[in-house]
């Protein structure tokens, strides 16, 4: 049975009366159909509400928390189908960070207890590619081991 003018302005001025009512609640209201109520409204020119427009509420992005859980220890797959992210996505995220040795590509935090240095770009690389390079290092984040007793006599001297 078809809505009345009179009977849309009603329902429309029901739905207007409270910032939060939707065109769902005055269709459980009026008990007609909702997308029936603002399409009729919208013919007679009244307005639906502008929902985008409304203050969002905050929530931490998917980058900080994927970064927090894998400093607490998540792995990359862990954190994958936590936050319904493909791995490479994970470890781009970590890359971006500066979570990954730049040279190889290694997780830093899971190369324990192995160094972790600080270039002069900024960048972070691991123990192996400093040793392997010969790049300089501007200072150690995380002390460097010896591998054996050797180095070890030539990292006291050195």
């Amino acid at each position: 049975m078809p809505l009345t003018d009179d009977e849309v302005r009603q329902a429309w001025e029901w739905y207007q009366a409270e910032p939060q009512r939707t065109w769902v609640d005055a269709e459980r209201h009026f008990g007609v159909p909702a997308e029936g109520l603002r399409q009729w409204a919208q013919r007679q020119g009244l307005p639906s509400k502008q929902w985008h427009k409304r203050p969002r509420r905050r929530v931490p992005m998917t980058y900080g928390r994927i970064l927090d859980a894998y400093h607490a220890g998540a792995t990359v797959e862990e954190l994958a189908a936590q936050y319904g992210q493909y791995p490479r996505n994970v470890l781009d995220i970590l890359r971006s960070a500066g979570e990954v040795c730049t040279r190889c590509e290694i997780l830093l935090a899971r190369n324990e207890p192995y160094g972790i240095a600080v270039l002069a770009s900024g960048d972070r690389v691991c123990q192996e590619c400093v040793e392997e390079s010969g790049c300089e290092v501007e200072r150690w984040e995380r002390e460097p081991v010896a591998h054996n007793v050797v180095d070890a006599w030539e990292w006291r001297r050195g």
